[in-house]
């Protein structure tokens, strides 16, 4: 016993410093990740948004193509019937 309280007085500075730097380096890692956690989420948030305007994009284009498909098979059926005239 009286080994260990030795061992501990000669190293208690060294220790003591080791202890501070080892909680000071935990804590900076634990900001670190909260950050970069709170960072993930705006990338989240910005990425659904985005998502959700493509999905509108892609409705809009299919309308579109019907629309241009209703407008061939309709200029097709003038140009029959000018043809049989």
């Amino acid at each position: 016993m009286v080994e260990i309280l030795t061992f501990f007085q000669g190293q208690g500075p060294w220790a003591l410093l080791f202890v501070w730097m080892l909680w000071k380096t935990k804590q900076e890692s634990k900001e670190r990740e909260d950050r970069l956690m709170a960072h993930n989420e705006g990338y989240q948030t910005a990425l659904s948004e985005l998502s959700a305007g493509q999905q509108q994009i892609v409705t809009a284009i299919a309308e579109m193509r019907a629309d241009i498909d209703d407008l061939k098979d309709e200029l097709k059926k003038e140009d029959l019937e000018v043809k049989l005239k």
